[in-house]
């Protein structure tokens, strides 16, 4: 930190020429990544994410690294119950569209116990019509 400091003093006040400083801006922007390089960084961070395929959230769901995945997060991972749908429609999922876990179990990701939902408001619907009494475990019918 302390030579870009000194830098930045020795120049205050200089007048540069066009030339020089397109020349600065372009050292200032970085070289580009080749893919072969991009794909070396993405599974670097795979190894400082300990290495694991399958990862399970605080929340309960489970992430799966892939890292080609056009919606992958930014630890290159995507939800293993997005993936199921994917590949049951045969198409990418829309940000919109959310994947509903049956049976409330979000680590449960057969084929059966997910549905596909359009917008955040039809989940809503689908939650409430599914509501148990935490008490005695009765399902609780509310009209909508």
């Amino acid at each position: 930190m302390q030579r870009k400091e000194k830098i930045r003093v020795s120049h205050k006040g200089k007048k540069f020429s066009k030339e020089h400083k397109i020349n600065i801006g372009k050292s200032s922007k970085g070289r580009k990544w080749t893919d072969k390089q991009k794909e070396k960084q993405r599974w670097m961070s795979f190894y400082r994410q300990g290495g694991e395929f399958r990862k399970i959230t605080k929340v309960g769901y489970i992430l799966v690294f892939s890292p080609e995945h056009p919606n992958r997060n930014s630890g290159n991972r995507v939800f293993e119950h997005r993936l199921v749908m994917e590949k049951k429609i045969g198409r990418y999922l829309k940000s919109s569209e959310i994947v509903h876990h049956l049976n409330q179990i979000k680590d449960d990701n057969r084929l059966e116990n997910l549905y596909l939902v359009k917008s955040v408001k039809e989940h809503s619907e689908v939650e409430l019509k599914h509501l148990f009494c935490p008490h005695c475990n009765k399902e609780i019918n509310i009209r909508i």
